[in-house]
């Protein structure tokens, strides 16, 4: 078990309602379910799911957007202050360039707006194995897909990026610096 209990402490600190408690199940080497709480947010706010069950928030099915064209698509980060390389930074700016529109909120939270088809990529680019334990397994089990920057299925190499599944390849593309 794999539990982060206050993600987002810099905005609970600050009175900011954005953040949770997450828990990821690991067996083998695999997230296998995962729950994010999120206490402040519309009545406690909580998404879950199982490997093969679906995910769900509040009882209810949830699913990702079908959006098939970066033009369209909502991209949230957790914007740039991390990023002291250039080129990292330059990846992110086309990322949010070609995406309608951007947005840096940060957290799980982003990761659960994809999930449920608000927004339709988000992405860490510094992240620990307890900010991600759940996250990916949710967005999976939603119909997305969540990978590292590289396209790895863990969560132990921080840069995790989560989309609808149909936008994945390109989003990955920007991020890499490998799209024209």
């Amino acid at each position: 078990m794999i539990i982060d209990p206050i993600d987002g402490t810099e905005e609970f600190s600050r009175g900011i309602p954005t953040f949770g408690t997450l828990i990821g199940i690991e067996e083998d080497g695999e997230i296998v379910a995962g729950i994010v709480s999120a206490p402040a947010l519309s009545q406690g706010t909580r998404w879950w799911a199982y490997r093969g069950e679906g995910a769900y928030r509040g009882g209810k099915r949830i699913h990702v957007s079908s959006r098939k064209r970066l033009e369209e698509a909502m991209f949230f980060t957790t914007g740039t202050g991390w990023a002291k390389n250039m080129d990292a930074r330059m990846r992110m700016r086309r990322m949010a360039d070609a995406a309608r529109s951007s947005r840096s909120i940060g957290g799980f939270w982003q990761h659960m707006l994809v999930a449920e088809g608000a927004v339709e990529a988000a992405v860490d680019w510094v992240s620990k194995p307890w900010d991600l334990a759940p996250l990916g397994i949710i967005v999976e089990e939603a119909g997305g897909k969540s990978t590292t920057i590289d396209g790895e299925r863990t969560i132990y190499k921080g840069r995790f990026v989560s989309t609808n599944g149909i936008l994945h390849e390109e989003v990955m593309r920007l991020l890499r610096g490998t799209a024209s």
